[in-house]
């Protein structure tokens, strides 16, 4: 509930400073400021893993749409499970590979955020 109320009324004054308002940028600064990096989740305390960050970002971005239906009416977010390419090399497959073996679950996906 705090989280909604924060949101809107962040994006009621920005709207009015400013006019216009970039709501992903906005998800991104919001997640990586509650957020800290650990093993496990622990969201209520700023503390997530990739999953984590990927869900907190999706719910404030749904949140976002949500309080702006005027011009968000159609998109959603959801945490998506992948892998990263530079060209058709999958960069995971290699970071596996040169990781020493505590890293290997870290770098074997990677998480995102989509937007529909």
């Amino acid at each position: 509930v705090f989280l909604k109320l924060y949101i809107k009324n962040h994006l009621f004054v920005n709207n009015k400073e400013n006019g216009s308002f970039d709501i992903k940028q906005f998800a991104l600064e919001m997640t990586a400021n509650k957020l800290q990096f650990a093993k496990h989740n622990d969201i209520e305390n700023g503390k997530a893993n990739c999953v984590g960050y990927a869900q907190y970002c999706a719910t404030v971005l749904n949140y976002m749409f949500e309080a702006r239906k005027d011009i968000c009416s159609d998109n959603s977010a959801y945490p998506v499970v992948g892998y990263i390419y530079w060209g058709k090399v999958n960069i995971n497959d290699i970071a596996k590979k040169l990781a020493p073996e505590v890293y290997k679950n870290f770098v074997k996906d990677h998480d995102f955020v989509a937007i529909d």
